[in-house]
């Protein structure tokens, strides 16, 4: 009798027939989450990437456009200039966006998510060539809020996330 039970027992200790599906229920969510969280890593790198370009190439194009600078503090540019600069920031062109295809990215539509900042640097002689004969330069800095919502929504967070982009770029005028 004794022998017949240890049998037994040495018979359920001995199936291994489900043990690699529970080991895979158990270790399926975090490869999931490692999955989806790359994924939406490499989302993130690429739309600040986009973003960043965007911003980059408003400062460029505002360097080349003419800023009034009379002394110290802030300087102007025109709206309309602004305007444009904004719109190559969203759409990649300096033309206003006539459809929602337009936008560099489909999340990040508000100009108004892009702030220029015109500041006027006394040139106390230090700085020559173009600058030589300018009393005050005119230093722009184009700052975007760039939201970033997750495909995977509620995983990793709710609202999504926002990231700040900024250049600085000096003024060299027409």
């Amino acid at each position: 009798m004794r022998a017949s039970l240890f049998r037994r027992i040495g018979r359920i200790g001995g199936e291994q027939g489900g043990v690699a599906a529970v080991e895979f229920a158990l270790v399926m969510p975090i490869l999931l989450l490692l999955l989806f969280g790359s994924i939406e890593l490499g989302r993130l790198m690429r739309d600040y990437h986009v973003a960043s370009k965007g911003v980059r190439d408003a400062g460029r194009y505002l360097s080349r456009v003419p800023a009034s600078c009379a002394a110290p503090g802030a300087g102007t540019i025109a709206a309309d200039e602004l305007t444009r600069a904004r719109n190559l920031a969203l759409t990649g062109r300096v033309q206003a966006p006539s459809a929602p295809s337009d936008y560099l990215l489909p999340y990040w539509t508000d100009p108004g998510s892009i702030a220029i900042e015109v500041d006027c640097v006394a040139n106390d002689g230090s700085y020559a060539g173009l600058y030589a004969a300018s009393a005050f330069i005119a230093r722009l800095t184009v700052t975007a809020t760039v939201p970033f919502t997750f495909v995977s929504g509620y995983v990793f967070a709710e609202d999504g996330l926002n990231f700040s982009i900024a250049h600085n770029q000096v003024s060299i005028g027409e």
